[in-house]
C-alpha cells in the first residue's frame, strides 16, 4: 500500500490534474472574455487576473509540471526530450511569474503639445490631493469586491490635514438624471422646447438648451430641421441675427466675440475694422493683439484645408491669430457654427475661443434651421428658415407655440430659466441594464472646518472641490506610476487612403526628456516600431481624431516586462526538447517480443 506522501505525489504528477488545470484555466478565460465584453478591461484584471487565487493555480500548474518531469526519476536517456521540454515549460511559468510579479503596463494619453512623466496602470486606486498643503494620500478601494452595507459609509482621513473623504456609494453602472434650476451663473440662459404637429393636441415635451453649453447648446430633429439656443449681447448683434437669409452677400458688418470658456465675453471687435488693420485690447492685466489672416464669405473644409467656395451657401468665416503673453495662437470662426473652433489642432494657452456674429449667416439655401436667441434684458426672439427659401421672425412668448417654415411644425418655449444651473442625480442601473458598463463613479463626501460638499466622481475623470476653504482633489480610477522619464507629443499624423477617410496608418512624433542622464531626443512611433527606453517600449496603440478644433489625442501602450528574457529563454528550451522527443522517437528501434519470432530450421 502506498504511502500517503507516495499518492499526494502521484496525484500533483497526474495527467488527471493537468486536464483539471486545463479545463479550469479554459472556463477562466472564457469567463473573463464574457466579462469584458460587459464590463471593462479594468474590471477583469482587478477580478481575475491580478488576484492570487489566479496566482495559485499557475503555481498549481507548475508544481504539476515539475512532479510530472520528476515522476520519471531517475531518468534515462530516453527520458532527454521529455525533461528538456517540461523545463521549458517551468521556465515560462517562471519568467511569467517575474511579470506578474514586477512587471509594469499601463496606458500613455497625450494631446499633441503635451508631456507627461508617468502612465495610467490597471489598478484603481481612490485618491485625494491637497495641493496647497501638498498632501497626497491613496487609498485602496476594497469596496470595489464587496458591497457597502446599506446606510454605511467609509470613512477615509486625509493625512494630519484634518480633512476626511467618505465614501457613500459605489456605483457600477451610473445613470444621470439631468435637472435644471435657477439661482445659477447669470446670463447662462436655458430653454426647454416643446414640439406641436398639426392635428395633434399634445405637446412634446423637447430638451434643455443651454445657450452657453456648447454641447448643450444645439438639438437636431433628425433630417428635418436645427434648433440652436444664443444670447446675444446688444441691440446691434440682435438685429444683425434677425436679418433675413441671402446667399449673395459679401457684406463685412458683424462682430468678432472673445469670450472666455464660460461664455463671458471679454472683447467684442468690429469685423469691418479688423479687416482693415490689427487690433489691441488688454485683459487680465495682459496686452493682446488680433490680426486678420483670411475672411471667407463662402468657407468650407475640405480635405483637412479652409477654402472658399466660388458659389453655393453662404458660410462666412475669419480666421485670425491672437498674439499675446502666452504666445501666437491661431482662431477660426464660423458665423454658421460659432462652437466650431479652430483648425490647427493646438490648445489655446490664453483661454479664449472666438465667435462669429454675421448678419445674414444663415442662408436659405443651406439648411432648415431655428434660431433661439435671449437678450439681456429676458426677451425671446426666433429666426426660422428652411431651404425652399421661407423666412420668419418673432417674439416668442412661453408656453405659446410659434410658426416656423416647417409644414404643419411649430415649436414652442415650455420653461426659461434666465440663470440656469445643471445637476445631476446618478442611480446605478447595474450589469443587468443594457449599454455599456466601463464607468463605474463614487459618490463622495468631504468634511473639513465644520463644512461639508457631496460630489460624483466618475472613473478616470478627477474632481477638484472645496473642502471649507481648502481646494482637494479627488481621483477614482487607474493608478499613475512614474517612468523615470517624460514622452512629448510633438505631433500626430494619420494620413488617408485617397479619395477616403480611412487613415492608412498612424504614427506620433515624440520627443523623450530625461533630465537627470541628460537625454533629449525625438523619435517616431508607429505600429510594429515601438519607442524602448529605461527597460520600458512604448507602442503606437490608438487614436482620438480631434474635433471642432480641438487637437489630436495620442494612446500608447506602455509596457515593462522583466520576465520577457526569461520567457524567451523557456520557449528556446521547450523548442529544444520538443525536436529531441521527435528525433528519440524515430531512432528508438522496434523490438518484437519473443513468442512472436518466428523458429529457427536446423
Amino acid at each position: 500500500m502506498k504511502s500517503v506522501p507516495k499518492r499526494i505525489f502521484d496525484f500533483l504528477a497526474s495527467l488527471k490534474l493537468a486536464v483539471i488545470l486545463l479545463v479550469a484555466f479554459a472556463i477562466l478565460l472564457s469567463w473573463a472574455t464574457i466579462l469584458e465584453s460587459k464590463t471593462s478591461t479594468e474590471n477583469v484584471q482587478r477580478l481575475i487576473y491580478q488576484t492570487r487565487w489566479f496566482d495559485f493555480l499557475l503555481f498549481v500548474l507548475g508544481v504539476n509540471v515539475f512532479c510530472a518531469a520528476m515522476s520519471r526519476f531517475p531518468w534515462k536517456k530516453r527520458h532527454t526530450g521529455f525533461v528538456i521540454t517540461h523545463l521549458g515549460i517551468l521556465i515560462i511559468l517562471a519568467g511569467s511569474m517575474v511579470t506578474r510579479k514586477y512587471g509594469i503596463e499601463g496606458q500613455l494619453i497625450l494631446q499633441e503639445g503635451q508631456t507627461s512623466d508617468s502612465i495610467l496602470i490597471n489598478e484603481t486606486v481612490l485618491s485625494v490631493k491637497v495641493p496647497r498643503m501638498n498632501v497626497q494620500v491613496e487609498y485602496d478601494p476594497w469596496f470595489l469586491n464587496r458591497p457597502i452595507p446599506e446606510g454605511k459609509e467609509i470613512r477615509y482621513p486625509v493625512g494630519e490635514t484634518g480633512i476626511v473623504c467618505y465614501v457613500e456609494r459605489y456605483l457600477l453602472n451610473p445613470q444621470p438624471i439631468q435637472r435644471v434650476t435657477g439661482g445659477g451663473t447669470p446670463g447662462n440662459p436655458a430653454i426647454q422646447l416643446g414640439l406641436h404637429q398639426a392635428g395633434m393636441n399634445e405637446t412634446s415635451t423637447g430638451p434643455w438648451l443651454i445657450a452657453r453649453d456648447p454641447a448643450q447648446n444645439t438639438m437636431n430633429l433628425g433630417q428635418m430641421a436645427q434648433v440652436q439656443f444664443r444670447r446675444v449681447e446688444s441691440p446691434a448683434e440682435l438685429e444683425a441675427a434677425l436679418a433675413p437669409p441671402t446667399s449673395e452677400s459679401t457684406q463685412t458688418v458683424g462682430q468678432v466675440l472673445l469670450h472666455q470658456a464660460d461664455g463671458t465675453i471679454v472683447q467684442t471687435l468690429l469685423l469691418e475694422d479688423l479687416l482693415k488693420e490689427p487690433k489691441k485690447f488688454e485683459w487680465n492685466q495682459k496686452q493682446y493683439t488680433v490680426t486678420n489672416k483670411e475672411f471667407l464669405p463662402r468657407a468650407s473644409i475640405q480635405d483637412g484645408q479652409l477654402i472658399n467656395r466660388e458659389s453655393g451657401a453662404f458660410n462666412p468665416a475669419i480666421r485670425f491669430t491672437l498674439e499675446g503673453p502666452e504666445g501666437t495662437e491661431e482662431h477660426l470662426a464660423f458665423s454658421e457654427f460659432p462652437d466650431f473652433g479652430s483648425i490647427h489642432g493646438k490648445a489655446n494657452p490664453s483661454g479664449l475661443s472666438a465667435r462669429l456674429i454675421y448678419p445674414n449667416a444663415s442662408s436659405s439655401a443651406s439648411t432648415n434651421l431655428v434660431t433661439l436667441l435671449e437678450t439681456p434684458d429676458g426677451q425671446l426672439h426666433y429666426r426660422a428658415t428652411n431651404t425652399a427659401g421661407g423666412f420668419l421672425t418673432g417674439t416668442i412668448q412661453i408656453g405659446k407655440p410659434f410658426q416656423t417654415t416647417w409644414p404643419q411644425v411649430m415649436l414652442s418655449v415650455q420653461q426659461y430659466i434666465p440663470d440656469a444651473q445643471v445637476t445631476e442625480e446618478i442611480i446605478d442601473q447595474g450589469l443587468g441594464a443594457a449599454g455599456p458598463h466601463n464607468n463605474p463613479a463614487l459618490q463622495v463626501r468631504v468634511e473639513h472646518q465644520g463644512q461639508s460638499v457631496t460630489r460624483y466622481v466618475s472613473y478616470d475623470n478627477p474632481v477638484t472641490l472645496l473642502a471649507g476653504d481648502e481646494p482637494c482633489v479627488i481621483e477614482f480610477g487607474r493608478k499613475r506610476h512614474p517612468l523615470g522619464f517624460a514622452i512629448h507629443l510633438i505631433d500626430f499624423q494619420a494620413p488617408r487612403y485617397p479619395g477616403t477617410n480611412r487613415p492608412a496608418k498612424f504614427q506620433s512624433l515624440v520627443k523623450l526628456i530625461d533630465p537627470q542622464n541628460q537625454v533629449e531626443e525625438e523619435t517616431l512611433i508607429y505600429m510594429n516600431n515601438p519607442l524602448g527606453y529605461n527597460q520600458f517600449l512604448v507602442y503606437q496603440s490608438s487614436y482620438i481624431e480631434g474635433k471642432n478644433g480641438m487637437p489630436d489625442t495620442s494612446i500608447f501602450s506602455v509596457a515593462r516586462a522583466p520576465g520577457t528574457p526569461i520567457i524567451y529563454v523557456g520557449s528556446t528550451v521547450l523548442c529544444l526538447g520538443m525536436v529531441i522527443m521527435f528525433i528519440s522517437r524515430r531512432k528508438t528501434p522496434t523490438v518484437l517480443p519473443p513468442q512472436s519470432i518466428p523458429p529457427q530450421e536446423a
